[in-house]
C-alpha cells in the first residue's frame, strides 16, 4: 500500500526531502509557510517582504536539507533560517531607506484608531515577544504548533506567550487603553 503525503509524519517527510523527494519538500513548505511568512512579518514589518523572506527559506532549506541534524526539529530549524533571512533583509533595507513606525502603518483615515494603537504597541515589542504575538494572534497558532516552530516546548511557548502578553498589556496601558485581557 502506498503511503499519501498526508499519512506521512513529519519526520518521514523530512527524511523523503532529504532523499530528494519534491514532493515531501512541497508538503512541509505548504504546512510551514504561513507560520514563516508571520517570523518574516515580525522583523519585517511589510508583508511583501515577509513573503519574499519565506520564499528565500525555502529555498536556502531545500538547498541545505541535508544539513538538518535528525535532532532538529524542522519547524525550529527553518524559523531559525527564516530569522537569518528576515535580518539580513531588514538590515539591507535600513542601509538603502531610514524606516519610519508612521510609514509602516496605513493613515489613520482607513484604520480606527484603538487598531492602529494596537499596531504600534505590537512594533514597540522586542524582535521576540512581537514574533510570539504575530504566531499567536496574526497567524492563529496554537501553543503546540508555536513550540515547533519556536523550537520550544508547548509549556515554554505558554510561558513566552503570556510574557508578552503581559508586555503588550504594559505598552496599551501607556496609551490609555486600562485593563485590557489579551
Amino acid at each position: 500500500m502506498l503511503m499519501q503525503v498526508d499519512d506521512r509524519t513529519e519526520m518521514q517527510m523530512v527524511e523523503a526531502a532529504k532523499g530528494g523527494c519534491l514532493e515531501s519538500f512541497g508538503e512541509l513548505c505548504s504546512r510551514y509557510y504561513n507560520a514563516m511568512a508571520a517570523v518574516g512579518y515580525s522583523l519585517l514589518r511589510d508583508r511583501q517582504l515577509a513573503e519574499d523572506a519565506a520564499q528565500e527559506t525555502f529555498a536556502r532549506a531545500i538547498r541545505n536539507i541535508r544539513k538538518l541534524d535528525g535532532s532538529q526539529k524542522f519547524g525550529a530549524w527553518l524559523a531559525a533560517i527564516c530569522r537569518n533571512v528576515s535580518k539580513d533583509m531588514r538590515d539591507a533595507r535600513k542601509r538603502t531607506v531610514e524606516l519610519k513606525a508612521e510609514d509602516l502603518l496605513p493613515a489613520e483615515s482607513t484604520e480606527d484608531v484603538g487598531a492602529s494603537e494596537i499596531r504600534k504597541a505590537i512594533w514597540e515589542l522586542g524582535d521576540e515577544d512581537r514574533e510570539t504575538i504575530l504566531l499567536r494572534y496574526y497567524n492563529e497558532l496554537s501553543q503546540e504548533k508555536m513550540g515547533e516552530v519556536l523550537g520550544i516546548s508547548r509549556s515554554a511557548a505558554n510561558r513566552r506567550l503570556k510574557k508578552a502578553q503581559e508586555r503588550l498589556a504594559r505598552i496599551l496601558g501607556r496609551y490609555g487603553f486600562g485593563e485590557i485581557e489579551i
